[in-house]
């Protein structure tokens, strides 16, 4: 979607709207390129807003005299000149248990507050608890949240920089490079920026949540709380699997912070598949896509391929180590969505991962 002014993808005035188990994408206009919510009310739950433009200011929310509360979802890879992600602009703000990750303010001015995640004006009230904020680009002094923000405990925060909270308390962890916050005694203060351990989103791992898997030396793994900002105990992630896990082993059973919590399972899944191509293909048309896998070492793995459609099985797929390549051109009884999926296998060809799904549309033009 595309909007000349605001609100590329929702404009709620006055409204009250509730998103649950939704991805809001590729949306565009010359501000707040996602989401305007206006003197209105906002509840996301279980959602991902991601890759949403803005030419001039707030790539994913903008919170104007309104109340938005933001619980288990993923905010990321959004870009705007300013303001990448949220910035609240005389409202109210709570974001719980969720990841707000690599989102991209673009002006290289001196204007201050243009944090890559989160942003409050001195009017504005942000409440932030069990939440990541990291791996943003901002040009300016503030490239992961900026002015005043209130955290209530258990947050991650890859970069303060410049900017302090107005309060932190226990829990929190985040990168404090000029020592400019007054640590609590319960929270971990850095001297640099923090490695969040967190896998770069790759589209065919899970092409509909678009999540950020931590990996196994994450700091935000067993080091979270499961409630939200008004108490309530959160038990699912968003993915809907169950909190808490004992993610390090310990014998206690603590939730992670972010929206995702980390599984055993997932420490021998399918961490990385780079794709380069699109994958809409048009009949007629020669199609290439490159699936490079690794596991959670980083290491090539051996790929086994289990296919629904056996025009994906049969035409040209070379697997060598860590490498399926898949090339054809599709004819018109191809036309449709079609489902290649892989898993990692071990030396014994033992599957050691959950299924990864690459899905090509085909259609005539």
């Amino acid at each position: 979607n595309q909007a000349e002014s605001n609100g590329g993808g929702i404009y709620n005035e006055l409204g009250d709207i509730i998103i649950d188990e939704c991805i809001i994408e590729n949306n565009s206009s010359r501000a707040n390129g996602a989401i305007c919510n206006k003197h209105a009310n906002l509840i996301i739950t279980n959602s991902t807003i991601y890759n949403n433009d803005a030419i001039k200011s707030v790539g994913a929310i903008y919170n104007f005299f309104g109340t938005t509360k933001i619980i288990n979802s993923t905010i990321s890879e959004n870009k705007a000149a300013y303001y990448a992600g949220i910035f609240n602009d005389n409202g109210i703000i709570n974001i719980c248990s969720s990841t707000v990750i690599q989102n991209t303010a673009t002006q290289t001015d001196e204007y201050t507050g243009t944090a890559g995640a989160l942003t409050n004006n001195r009017t504005g009230i942000s409440f932030i608890k069990n939440s990541i904020f990291a791996q943003h680009t901002d040009n300016n002094l503030f490239p992961d949240i900026s002015n005043n923000i209130l955290s209530l405990g258990y947050n991650l925060i890859g970069n303060m920089l410049h900017n302090t909270f107005k309060t932190n308390t226990k829990g929190d962890q985040y990168g404090d490079p000029h020592n400019l916050t007054v640590a609590h005694p319960d929270s971990v203060q850095y001297t640099s920026h923090i490695n969040t351990g967190i896998y770069p989103y790759i589209r065919e791992i899970d092409p509909f949540t678009k999540i950020y898997l931590l990996n196994d030396n994450s700091p935000a793994i067993d080091s979270g709380i499961c409630n939200d900002i008004d108490g309530h105990t959160v038990l699912i992630d968003h993915r809907g699997k169950v909190r808490p896990s004992d993610g390090n082993k310990d014998g206690i059973s603590q939730c992670d912070i972010g929206s995702i919590e980390w599984t055993e399972k997932e420490f021998n899944n399918i961490q990385f598949i780079s794709n380069p191509t699109d994958s809409l293909v048009k009949v007629g048309d020669k199609y290439s896509y490159t699936l490079t896998v690794y596991d959670s070492k980083n290491q090539l793995s051996d790929i086994k391929i289990i296919s629904k459609h056996e025009w994906l099985k049969l035409k040209n797929i070379d697997l060598i180590k860590g490498t399926a390549l898949i090339e054809g051109i599709p004819e018109i009884e191809d036309i449709g969505r079609h489902s290649l999926i892989i898993k990692a296998v071990n030396d014994n060809q033992t599957i050691v991962s959950q299924s990864c799904m690459l899905t090509v549309p085909v259609f005539f033009d």
